[in-house]
């Protein structure tokens, strides 16, 4: 069994999100107001530079996009490298999206660790700090 994920960078990690919840993406103008950088989620404070694509993010809650500067992709990951974060580390965490940890193969012997979020708790931090609407 695998699992379809939108990947994105962030600096040099990546992070992935369930792609039944990517209802769009897309690049982003210099009009564009009503995107929240990933960076401001993630870091609270840090304010993107250079060029910004967006997510466009479905969940229960809200539909918004979500800015990225770096590379995404789509893939999919099997079950058997997807691995739930222990209870004392979950418990812990800083950033509360963070739910799993992943690794997908990109050349024949490397493989890259994968921050999986849950999109629903993305979005309610993202309306916890007032950045979108309901």
């Amino acid at each position: 069994m695998a699992l379809p994920l939108v990947i994105f960078t962030h600096g040099p990690s990546w992070f992935g999100l369930e792609a039944r919840h990517i209802a769009g993406r897309g690049h982003l103008s210099a009009e564009d107001q009503d995107v929240i950088a990933f960076s401001r989620l993630f870091c609270m404070h840090s304010e993107p530079s250079g060029r910004l694509e967006y997510l466009r993010l479905r969940t229960s809650t809200a539909e918004w996009r979500l800015g990225i500067q770096g590379k995404i992709e789509l893939i999919e990951l099997n079950a058997n490298v997807i691995f739930p974060l222990p209870d004392p580390l979950y418990k812990q965490r800083r950033f509360l999206p963070l739910k799993a940890l992943g690794f997908h193969h990109q050349q024949q012997h490397q493989q890259q660790l994968i921050a999986l979020l849950d999109a629903e708790q993305l979005t309610q931090l993202a309306l916890d700090q007032r950045q979108i609407s309901r």
